[in-house]
């Protein structure tokens, strides 16, 4: 069975990614949730959470938070999701 990983902010497409994983897991595939938002999740619990994400990046999440910079927040947990996915992959989980 295929494994599809869906990246996204949790804290405000929540909704809209809890549906996203509802049609893909319809669709026969397993989904790892990866959260990028740096406000808490709604609707979905993720599989990685944004604290594991920005750990990826070497940041932490309460710092990105209250950076006040969300540019560079979002920089730091595209980061992070990118190494996470590439070693999910690279372990044959993706």
């Amino acid at each position: 069975m295929a494994t599809v990983a869906i990246i996204g902010t949790l804290d405000t497409k929540g909704e809209e990614l809890a549906l996203a994983r509802r049609l893909i897991e319809e669709a026969g595939c397993s989904v790892t949730m990866i959260d990028v938002g740096i406000g808490a999740p709604t609707h979905v619990v993720p599989d990685i959470s944004a604290s594991e994400v920005a750990a990826a990046a070497g940041a932490e999440l309460e710092a990105l938070r209250t950076a006040g910079d969300r540019g560079d927040a979002m920089t730091a947990m595209a980061e992070g999701a990118a190494r996470i996915a590439r070693d999910l992959h690279a372990r044959g989980r993706l």
